[in-house]
């Protein structure tokens, strides 16, 4: 258990993922609208605090955190304006739950999967490829890697026939 600022006990979360940096720096964007009034070291502590709630999934939890300090005078309509994009992607940021189901949060994966299904075929030395030819190739590949190629690339019927075949 860690004790937040607040004095409520927060449960450690299991699935400690880090939330995508953007994230992460709305919501440090949040605290820092807030009125503070000695040091830099209560405001760290809730930075902090918001941080775990993010890679928690708790969103609604940090939001409400928020509104329970004081802001600073003329801020209000910034904190507004800006806690309405937590709130418009809230399901978006659920990263315990995406990591509990095995989900990837971060580009590195996506990434990866375009080098070795594009990268690798399309980069081949002395390949030249029009845009139409790539594109077809791609979804081909694609298909392929999905286990799909079968249901994408015949019709409806002969797929039908080679399935109720096997």
């Amino acid at each position: 258990m860690a004790l937040g600022h607040t004095g409520d006990l927060l449960p450690q979360c299991p699935y400690r993922h880090r939330p995508l940096p953007r994230h992460w720096e709305r919501a440090n964007a949040l605290v820092d609208l807030l009125k503070w009034k000695n040091g830099t070291a209560a405001k760290q502590d809730l930075k902090d605090e918001c941080i775990d709630l993010l890679r928690c999934g708790k969103v609604q939890d940090m939001l409400d955190l928020i509104k329970s300090r004081p802001i600073k005078k003329g801020n209000e309509q910034k904190l507004d304006s800006a806690m309405g994009y937590f709130r418009s992607n809230m399901e978006r940021m659920n990263y315990g739950v995406f990591a509990a189901c095995g989900i990837y949060v971060g580009s590195g994966v996506i990434e990866a999967g375009c080098k070795v299904i594009v990268g690798n075929r399309m980069k081949n030395a002395g390949m030249h490829w029009t845009k139409d030819h790539a594109e077809k190739i791609i979804s081909l590949r694609c298909a392929i890697r999905n286990g799909n190629f079968l249901g994408t690339y015949l019709d409806d019927q002969t797929y039908s026939e080679i399935k109720t075949a096997a």
